[in-house]
């Protein structure tokens, strides 16, 4: 350690001591490097020293306004120098020189001195050189800031000093080399860069993004979000949930960066990268594999719940209206929306051409790259030549696929060459294929030609038009929705239903033939979908039957759907968004339910099933002793106040939505909605689940109001202020201590506990036989705790279950005060009021909810005839 140390000590006493920033240390420091400007093992540390000082006062001379710093940086050419040392490759060196520029570009305020440092090609010979070692964490992260820095000071008045002599941009053709990377926080830094570089509003760099590195790049996009839904699907059917879960939020993610590309970018390439999405992506893995039988070992088709659930998760997450319209009509309808076929994008002449050509996205089996990489061509097709140029000339040495090789040739577009930095390895050289057809050149010259001349007449171009999947694509999602032994394939179509409700407005037309539009003010009892209807109502039937294989979760979102599509919305409700669906809200205003009247007594019978089941539930527990009764009611009042809208967004983050239900708690089932009930604890929550869920559906079908829950409500509410007379219950004085901002204050109070409450109340000066209301809590929230040292003292504390809390949870402490007593009968006294309030309620309520359950158990058909 000592001879390190003293090494160490030798190798920076060639530098001068440190001072204060000026042009003499400068001139000095630069000098040292002079002298040492080929890197080794002996003078890594003084050129890093040397370069972290240079940073440190070219920085403080612009902050300063000391000219005479940066004019000697300009005159003798630091930057060109320290682009050479970065040519090295060397970890330590690229480290510095990256978190020098980083400090620059972030520190410097003098326009001029930016411009000098983004000129010559200097940071873009830097950041394209060959030779850094990503693999290096520290290499990889000043990498990706310097990117970020960058891509901050990209504009329209900058844009030319990003373009090198090639005419190609590396900070974009940089950053797409790493969207692959495996941490997640890389793939986000890539995405930001490449947003920033699609809004900028320059010709040049538009018209290259959108000939050259845009089709290029959204081809290998897809491919991986194509090859993620392959792993996905395994992991689904190898039941890996860690990995599945994982693998589901990548492919979000993915869908969130299409859409922002398409919210940002220039028309050109919002055409480009929709047909691309659609026609690579959606049609032959998505929408073709629900027509599908279900998938074998290395299938390139996805089963059919794997489809749904991606269907949905798309549709929740894509935003762009003429892509929606697309995709929710060629899977309602078969083909796709008439606006998109008639689109300057050359479109295949028919749907089978796409699917005769598709190949899936799996990776080469020697190397992990993409087969069909840069090949694709909007709908996935290669050559036969291709595939034997991909067999012959991998290397087997990577196995990380190089989206980058696309973008890195992408200057043969232009007719030019590129450089060493930019040089792409011969064993990849196939791939510059790609960029050298235009985006619509997917297809062979004489089938463009083809269409080209088809193109004469409407006539001529609707005998042409995608045939589609005719009605296969839609049956097969209702076809979903059939019982078969569990909701495996039933929670995902829910999900996509949802998802095709919420963008009702984009495909009005196409879903109101099907009849798929959320209820309005025009709906009667024959507009809307009744085999729709039918088979929701099937579901929920079956759900009744406790020992179904189906989650609560999927109960819930049917009732969710039917509600949606049955109950005609209040004025209040009208403005809302469709993402706060009204069920398992509080009703203020009548609903207008267009429900059959043989549907509606279907479902009052349903409830009255679930009524007898929750009875005997009580009943057993009623017999095992009064305190499983008193935790009855507990629970059945805590998953009363949990009712509450299901958001679909949620609900699809987890990838136990596209597995089949299971018992076993795990990291994919966020709540405990999400799998099967496995001890009698959680059997008897989901019992009470499904009969509150089924008595709000039935009021809101019948459009009746609540009149037999919440159990035991007091017949007025009493709010903190209020005058109210002493009279309501018995009065005893005492003093209260509480804390107000960190003091103990005392007062004189009087406790009064009647049916309901506990209140503390302080003398009405303007009527001595009222009370005004200083504290007030329900009976069944609050504990009473006397002193052990002090029989006087009572401390009274509020606990309360948050409406967002797991049942699990315990009551969380939300008050506390401490009330002194004149004696001990008093304080005695107080405590068994409250005690023998809270155990009288209690009672209360359990006689009215046995007495409620009785009196819904007892509907039969019968009755409900007459």
């Amino acid at each position: 350690f000592s001879c390190c140390c003293c090494c160490l000590m030798s190798t920076l006493s060639s530098l001068p001591p440190r001072c204060a920033p000026s042009l003499t240390s400068l001139r000095d420091i630069f000098s040292v490097l002079v002298n040492n400007s080929i890197p080794n093992e002996d003078n890594e540390l003084l050129i890093v020293e040397g370069l972290r000082r240079i940073a440190e006062i070219v920085a403080w001379g612009d902050q300063n306004d000391d000219s005479t710093i940066f004019e000697f940086f300009m005159e003798k050419e630091v930057l060109k120098f320290i682009t050479a040392l970065s040519c090295h490759p060397n970890s330590r060196i690229h480290i510095q020189v990256f978190q020098t520029l980083g400090i620059w570009l972030e520190t410097m305020r003098t326009t001029t001195s930016k411009w000098y440092l983004l000129s010559n090609n200097f940071i873009n010979d830097i950041i394209s050189y060959s030779g850094i070692d990503f693999s290096h964490d520290e290499v990889l992260g000043y990498y990706i800031s310097l990117l970020k820095m960058l891509a901050l000071n990209l504009n329209q008045d900058t844009i030319l000093l990003f373009r090198n002599m090639q005419s190609e941009f590396p900070l974009y053709t940089q950053a797409v080399k790493l969207y692959t990377h495996e941490n997640s926080m890389v793939r986000i830094a890539v995405r930001n860069i490449t947003l920033i570089v699609y809004k900028v509003d320059e010709p040049t760099l538009q018209e290259w993004l959108e000939t050259t590195a845009g089709p290029a790049y959204f081809n290998s996009l897809i491919w991986v979000i194509g090859n993620n839904c392959i792993k996905f699907e395994k992991a689904i059917t190898s039941k890996e949930v860690g990995r599945a879960n994982a693998l589901a939020v990548e492919i979000a993610d993915n869908f969130q960066y299409l859409d922002e590309i398409l919210q940002v970018s220039s028309v050109k390439i919002q055409e480009n990268l929709r047909h691309t999405i659609f026609n690579n992506l959606f049609t032959p893995l998505f929408i073709y594999s629900l027509t599908q039988p279900p998938p074998e070992k290395n299938s390139k088709y996805l089963s059919v719940p794997v489809s749904l659930f991606l269907l949905a998760n798309a549709l929740n997450t894509i935003s762009d209206a003429m892509l929606l319209n697309n995709i929710i009509t060629t899977l309602i309808s078969g083909s796709p929306h008439e606006d998109f076929q008639s689109s300057a994008m050359v479109m295949p002449l028919e749907l089978n051409d796409v699917l005769s050509k598709f190949t899936g996205y799996y990776p080469d089996p020697k190397t992990g790259k993409p087969v069909r990489s840069g090949h694709i061509h909007m709908h996935g097709r290669a050559s036969e030549e291709d595939d034997k140029k991909l067999e012959g000339e991998h290397d087997d040495s990577n196995t990380e696929m190089c989206m980058s090789d696309i973008i890195a040739t992408s200057s043969v577009v232009h007719g030019t060459t590129t450089t060493n930095i930019d040089k792409v390895e011969e064993r990849n050289s196939f791939i510059a294929d790609a960029v050298e057809k235009k985006p619509n050149e997917g297809y062979s010259s004489g089938e463009v030609e083809d269409a080209s001349n088809k193109c004469d007449s409407k006539e001529e171009h609707q005998q042409r038009v995608v045939h589609g999947f005719g009605g296969n694509s839609f049956a097969q999602l209702l076809a979903a929705l059939d019982w078969c032994g569990s909701d495996e394939s039933i929670l995902p179509a829910l999900c996509l239903l949802q998802g095709i409700l919420a963008h009702h407005l984009v495909s009005s037309s196409v879903l109101q033939e099907k009849n798929l539009i959320p209820a309005t003010e025009e709906t009667t009892e024959n507009s809307y979908n009744t085999a729709l209807t039918s088979k929701l109502i099937g579901i929920i039937g079956e759900a009744v039957n406790m020992d179904a294989e189906i989650r609560m979760v999927t109960t819930t979102m049917c009732a969710r759907l039917l509600h949606t599509l049955v109950v005609r919305p209040t004025q209040s409700e009208r403005q809302r968004t469709f993402s706060s669906s009204s069920l398992l809200t509080d009703r203020v205003d009548s609903r207008r339910s267009c429900l059959r009247a043989e549907e509606r007594q279907l479902l009052k019978l349903m409830m009255a099933k679930c009524a007898r089941q929750l009875k005997d539930f009580f009943t057993v527990n009623m017999m095992k002793s009064v305190k499983a009764g008193n935790e009855f009611v507990n629970t059945f009042e805590v998953e009363q106040m949990r009712m509450k809208p299901l958001k679909l967004a949620q609900l699809l983050v987890s990838s136990s939505v596209a597995m089949k239900p299971s018992n076993i708690a795990s990291s994919a089932s966020l709540w405990e909605e999400m799998r099967l009930p496995t001890t009698d604890k959680e059997r008897r929550r989901k019992a009470i689940q499904l009969f509150l869920l089924l008595r709000r559906l039935c009021l809101d079908m019948c459009d009746e109001k609540e009149a037999l829950f919440p159990l035991e409500q007091p017949p007025r509410s009493i709010s903190i202020r209020q005058s109210i007379p002493l009279s309501l219950g018995d009065v005893i004085p005492c003093d209260c201590i509480q804390k107000i901002k960190g003091k103990d204050v005392k007062n004189r109070r009087f406790l009064v506990v009647d049916n309901w409450r506990v209140m503390l109340l302080d003398t009405d000066k303007r009527n001595l036989s009222n009370g005004i209301v200083k504290f007030v809590a329900d009976l069944k929230s609050i504990r009473c705790v006397r002193d052990k040292k002090d029989a006087k003292k009572v401390t009274l504390s509020v606990y309360e279950r948050s409406k967002f809390a797991s049942p699990s949870d315990p009551p969380q402490e939300v008050y506390s005060i401490m009330c002194i007593f004149d004696d001990t009968i008093r304080s005695l006294t107080a405590t068994q009021y409250i005690g023998t309030g809270k155990e009288e309620l209690l009672h209360r309520k359990q006689s009215a909810l046995q007495k409620a359950l009785t009196q819904l158990a007892s509907i039969t058909q019968l009755q409900m005839a007459s």
